[in-house]
């Protein structure tokens, strides 16, 4: 598999570098695909969680932070707590264009730049409640005695990507077709030692989050189906 992925990569490059002097994508998915902003997209309040007004999000460095300016067009960041005292950390970043020089960044490179010692990457089927499953990574970051589980998952276009290649060779797809795709990182967290539970706690809380978000806006934040993934918008 990690031969065949090689070879595409490859293919992939060549191709591109072969097409670059009369092909150019100039259409924009972002474009074909309206959606309200990130802070209306997802409530403040839902399914016995609410945003914590004294919880502030994680700081990132001047430089990092300029970076992630340049590449995204949105950004949410929130801390949600429940009557249990549970807290769980949102982090969504929304960028229009995902052309090379602007694709999304994987945490795992962003929480290292910040001097975070990152450990256990795992890929794995993130349980979205009843509904199915969807791609995903798992990892631990640690930061002398902050320990936080991470789950995120990236979204390139309507696929679902979990590796640098896949981001790529999606990308790819798409420019042959002459559309630049638009890309979401969606990214929970929590402060815990125990990996096992804090992966189950953020499934419950992506569960009540894919509740409660309007159903025409689902496909924005988790991709679509695979059945329903290679079309979009007439492409």
């Amino acid at each position: 598999m990690k031969y065949l992925k090689s070879v595409l990569v490859f293919a992939a490059m060549v191709g591109s570098t072969a097409m670059a002097g009369y092909m150019k994508p100039d259409k924009l998915i972002s474009e074909l695909r309206p959606h309200p902003p990130l802070e209306v997209l997802i409530p403040q309040s839902f399914k016995g969680w609410k945003v914590d007004p004294n919880t502030a999000p994680l700081m990132v460095d001047a430089s990092l932070e300029k970076t992630l300016s340049e590449i995204y067009s949105q950004t949410l960041s929130r801390t949600y707590v429940n009557a249990q005292g549970e807290r769980v950390m949102l982090s969504i970043a929304y960028g229009a264009n995902q052309s090379r020089d602007l694709q999304l960044h994987r945490p795992e490179v962003c929480y290292s730049a910040q001097g975070f010692q990152v450990k256990n990457i795992v890929q794995e089927q993130f349980r979205l409640g009843n509904v199915g499953t969807i791609p995903s990574k798992n990892m631990v970051a640690q930061l002398g005695p902050r320990i936080e589980p991470i789950t995120y998952w990236m979204r390139v276009g309507d696929k679902v990507v979990t590796t640098g290649v896949d981001q790529m060779l999606t990308r790819y797809g798409y420019g042959l077709r002459g559309y630049i795709p638009d890309g979401l990182l969606f990214r929970i967290s929590n402060i815990s030692a125990d990996r096992a539970a804090s992966v189950q706690l953020h499934e419950r809380f992506v569960a009540d989050l894919y509740e409660s978000v309007d159903a025409k806006n689902l496909s924005f934040l988790f991709g679509q189906p695979p059945a329903q993934s290679t079309k979009h918008a007439g492409i």
